[in-house]
């Protein structure tokens, strides 16, 4: 009985393992929401309308609750980060708090960057950079703190490779 149930936990852990392992986004990785989520990347996103018409080219993610969020998860160092993201409203100085977030696990998440209030342009598109750490594999784009009538649309997110470095190396 003992065997047996030891070999139902290998079982198990090997595939949880297999589907971590496939559902990592392979650097570099990119995601402009006019298609399905690639590998690696997942969103939860609480709006029925889960996508603007008007994005930089096409659709962009319409995050517009508290706790919203889309994810990356990488299985390798990461490079620069871009992604574009708008304030929506009605007008005037968008209100609220983004985070992007990195972590090393997918559990504990640091700050990236915080956009709070206007650092959120809300009249046309930016584009933002970020260098994660070389630890980081989990990369999320959040909803901080959502402001009645104040959106995020977020666009166009690429995670470069790293960049070769000017050390040398030993074959």
């Amino acid at each position: 009985m003992r065997m047996n149930a030891m070999k139902w936990i290998a079982a198990a852990a090997f595939l949880m393992h297999q589907a971590v392992m496939f559902s990592q986004a392979v650097l570099p990785a990119s995601w402009n929401f006019d298609v399905a989520a690639p590998a690696g990347w997942s969103e939860s996103l609480g709006a029925s309308n889960t996508r603007y018409a008007n994005g930089m080219n096409g659709q962009a993610c319409r995050l517009d609750a508290n706790a919203d969020y889309v994810l990356l998860q990488f299985a390798e160092e990461p490079g620069a980060l871009n992604y574009y993201l708008k304030g929506q409203n009605s007008g005037g100085a968008w209100q609220g708090t983004f985070t992007i977030e990195e972590s090393v696990d997918g559990i504990t998440y640091s700050a990236l960057r915080t956009l709070d209030g206007a650092a959120l342009p809300a009249t046309a598109f930016t584009l933002f950079t970020d260098q994660p750490a070389a630890s980081t594999r989990y990369i999320r784009w959040y909803f901080t703190n959502k402001v009645s009538g104040h959106n995020v649309a977020l666009d166009e997110i690429t995670l470069a490779m790293p960049t070769a470095g000017a050390a040398q190396e030993i074959n």
